[in-house]
């Protein structure tokens, strides 16, 4: 594939690219707040807050499926065909991992990461497992509050490669650990159990360390259930509302586990507080991916509509000013 000269090096730290990976240097641009200058009297000023909307395991026959699902069967517009792509920008990017043209979720998320191509299995790595600069790390070096919420435990892979790194997607233990030194404002959905010690409350960690109490101890909110979510008023907030991943939408229990654009309108709330650089967050879906694994349709189908509903807190988010981006995106086809 043909590389090109980054324009962006300076944010980047690096000169070359994978040219499948454009769309992204308009994220990076965004969440830096670069101004490219277009002549000496005009310039083009960067969005103030982004909104990353990851549908994993979505291609375009997922998208298909969702939008005339939801024309067909509750009569609603599918908002990531009917005006993401074709209203704003469409883009295409290539995610497969650095070894193989079959990708995983983790070097999927990766590549558009970081910018990077690397190894099955491998998060915001490069393939010889040397660290490389995560659009959340980015983020937060511009002075801007991140967000990460997804439907999978915090620590899985796409939410990992947007955060952290590791040779393996499966160190969650050590995930966590640099998710607590990172100190995302907002961190939100499954995974209580690589964040609390073996032999208390389904604790798989074998350090012994509670890192919930340590999250708390640096000023977090937390949650675990739909009402103290609702009534969360904290600038910091960790919410975790399963051991593992979170229920499939289709058996979501409402008195237990949160929707999806509950978790959105949470993670907006929290973030536009105190927020004068902006903020950056990421809402992922990865209940479409499993869905897909599993040949489970109706599972899919109601996963793709939470994603929707959730993709419509951040369009309200963008339609509110000048200063909101949301991108709609997927990692690889399931």
């Amino acid at each position: 594939m043909k590389t090109f000269s980054c324009p962006f090096s300076s944010c980047w730290g690096r000169t070359r690219l994978s040219g499948a990976v454009l769309v992204l240097l308009l994220l990076v641009a965004a969440c830096a707040e670069l101004r490219v200058s277009q002549t000496a009297a005009e310039t083009v000023v960067a969005p103030k807050n982004i909104v990353i909307l990851f549908a994993d395991g979505a291609a375009s026959t997922q998208w298909e499926l969702g939008r005339y699902t939801s024309r067909a069967m509750r009569n609603r517009p599918f908002a990531v065909t009917d005006e993401v792509f074709k209203n704003g920008v469409l883009g295409l990017m290539s995610t497969h991992s650095a070894v193989s043209a079959i990708t995983d979720s983790a070097a999927a998320a990766s590549a558009m990461s970081t910018g990077y191509k690397t190894n099955t299995e491998m998060v915001g790595t490069t393939p010889d497992g040397k660290p490389a600069q995560v659009i959340m790390e980015i983020a937060k070096a511009r002075g801007k509050r991140i967000g990460l919420v997804s439907t999978a435990a915090v620590h899985d892979a796409s939410p990992a490669a947007f955060s952290t790194h590791a040779t393996s997607r499966y160190q969650s233990q050590s995930i966590v650990n640099q998710l607590l030194a990172l100190e995302p404002d907002v961190l939100m959905g499954g995974g209580r159990d690589f964040f609390l010690p073996k032999g208390k409350a389904g604790g798989k960690r074998d350090d012994g360390k509670d890192i919930v109490s340590a999250f708390a101890s640096k000023g977090y909110q937390v949650v675990g259930d739909p009402e103290s979510l609702s009534a969360a008023t904290g600038p910091r907030l960790l919410a975790l509302f399963s051991d593992d991943d979170m229920d499939y939408e289709i058996d979501r229990n409402p008195k237990q586990e949160t929707s999806s654009a509950e978790r959105a309108a949470a993670a907006r709330r929290v973030l536009s507080a105190n927020s004068p650089n902006g903020f950056g967050r990421c809402l992922e879906n990865e209940s479409i991916d499993t869905a897909g694994h599993q040949n489970e349709a109706a599972g899919l189908v109601r996963a793709q509509w939470a994603w929707e509903d959730a993709g419509g807190v951040a369009l309200d988010c963008e339609r509110s000013g000048p200063g909101q981006r949301g991108t709609g995106t997927g990692g690889e086809g399931s």
